[in-house]
């Protein structure tokens, strides 16, 4: 596992999670706070078999296999898969895992290296991106 978090050009407002080796280790809170997910992609290309990505958007500290995701998305083996979201899913932590079966039970780790992508926008972000508009009065 690889995760890398970084900004998009400071005049956009997005950040993305890079996971360059996704498992059935959970990577919780990657985004650090609430906010939207606006793009998923999953690169399965190396892998010889179907791969679910299971991403919880509200529980803090979720365990795989405890609890059920909020989202499950398919991909097939030996492919790429990405999903747009123009309106945004709200979170209030962003944590992911993926594993063999869709099952929200399932444990079993992948076959292959599986990459995955998340672009989000959060309120951290947005309050450093975009200054407030200060009103200059005189008396």
């Amino acid at each position: 596992m690889a995760l890398t978090v970084s900004k998009f050009d400071r005049s956009l407002g997005y950040i993305m999670a890079v996971e360059t080796d996704s498992t059935n280790s959970m990577n919780t809170d990657v985004f650090s706070g609430d906010g939207k997910l606006y793009s998923v992609d999953i690169d399965n290309s190396s892998g010889s078999n179907i791969c679910y990505l299971k991403i919880y958007l509200t529980s803090d500290g979720p365990s795989l296999g405890a609890g059920s995701p909020d989202i499950i998305l398919r991909c097939p083996a030996a492919a790429r898969q990405s999903w747009s979201i123009p309106e945004g899913l709200s979170f209030s932590t962003c944590s992911f895992a993926s594993t063999l079966n869709p099952d929200s039970t399932d444990q079993t780790a992948t076959a292959g290296t599986l990459a995955v992508r998340l672009v989000a926008s959060t309120e951290a972000i947005a309050q450093k991106t975009y200054s407030p508009l200060i009103a200059l009065t005189t008396d």
